[in-house]
C-alpha cells in the first residue's frame, strides 16, 4: 500500500492536527508516525483520520503490481547494488522473511508475480505488433531519458538462441516513448495481448544496465525477475538461466 498522505488530507480539509486527534481518537504523536510513513495503521485507524478531515475510504483490491518488489529482491541478491532501502523496499524484505525465501530463484519468482508487469497502471502502455529492438532503442534515445530493454531481447541474450515473447522497453519517459511508436505499434486491447510494454521506471531501475551492440539493456537480475513477472515461456527462459548462475 501506498504511504499514506495523511498531511495532505489535514491540510485540503483546513483542520489543526490538534482537531484532528481530538476527532479521530488517534495521539498526535501517531499522526507524526503515520505523516512520515514510520507507523503502519489499520484500516480502522485510517478511517477514523478520514472521517475526522470531512472524508472516507474507498477500499479496493486491484492485481499486484509494486516494483518496490524487485527493487527488494536485486538489494538480497545483487552484489555490488547500492543498499538504498526505502521504506517501501524495507517492506517487501521483510515480507520475503515472512515467508522464509532465501532460495534466490524462489526470491525471484516472488518479486516477478509482485512488481506485476501484466498489471501496470499508468503512465506505462501496452502495444501490439511487431517492431524489432533498434527502433525501441531508437524511441528511448529519443525521449532524452534513461531507458534499457527486457524481457524477451534481454532473455534471448542470457538464452544463447530465438526466443519468443513479450519485449519491455523501460523509461523515464513512458508517455513520450510510447508516441514515439504509435505509429508502428497500435494500443493492445489488454497486457495479455501486448506483444510490447512501455513501462514507467524510476531511476533505481537502471542500475546495472549495460549496452550491447548499441542497445542498453536492464542488469541481468532485472531481467530475470521481468521474466518471471511476465510468465508463460520467458519465466522458463529466466528460471533456466538463474539455475545455471
Amino acid at each position: 500500500m501506498e504511504q499514506v498522505r495523511l498531511g495532505e488530507w489535514i491540510q485540503r480539509a483546513g483542520l489543526s492536527k490538534s482537531y484532528v486527534s481530538l476527532a479521530s481518537g488517534v495521539s498526535r504523536s501517531s499522526i507524526h508516525r503515520i505523516e512520515n510513513g514510520d507507523a503502519d495503521p489499520s484500516l480502522g485507524t485510517l478511517r477514523e483520520l478520514a472521517i475526522a478531515c470531512g472524508f472516507d475510504l474507498d477500499i479496493q483490491i486491484r492485481p499486484l503490481s509494486d516494483p518496490a518488489a524487485a527493487q527488494a529482491a536485486r538489494s538480497l541478491l545483487e552484489q555490488g547494488l547500492e543498499p538504498d532501502r526505502p521504506s517501501e523496499v524495507v517492506q517487501w524484505v521483510r515480507r520475503f522473511e515472512r515467508l522464509g525465501l532465501q532460495d534466490p530463484i524462489a526470491i525471484l519468482d516472488y518479486a516477478g508475480r509482485s512488481s506485476g508487469l501484466l498489471a501496470l497502471g499508468a503512465p506505462s502502455a501496452y502495444l501490439r505488433g511487431n517492431v524489432d529492438d533498434l527502433r525501441l532503442a531508437s524511441a528511448g534515445d529519443a525521449t532524452g531519458a534513461q531507458w534499457a530493454l527486457s524481457g524477451q531481447p534481454h532473455l534471448q541474450l542470457g538464452a544463447g538462441e530465438p526466443i519468443s515473447g513479450v519485449k519491455v522497453l523501460w523509461t523515464e519517459k513512458p508517455l513520450l516513448a510510447a508516441s514515439l511508436l504509435a505509429d508502428t505499434l497500435p494500443v493492445a486491447r489488454s497486457s495479455h495481448t501486448a506483444s510490447v510494454i512501455v513501462a514507467a521506471a524510476t531511476p533505481a531501475l537502471f542500475q546495472g544496465s549495460f549496452m550491447h551492440e548499441g542497445i542498453r539493456y536492464v542488469a541481468p537480475i532485472q531481467a530475470l525477475i521481468d521474466g518471471f513477472s511476465l510468465g508463460n515461456n520467458l519465466a522458463k527462459v529466466a528460471e533456466s538461466i538463474a539455475k545455471e548462475w
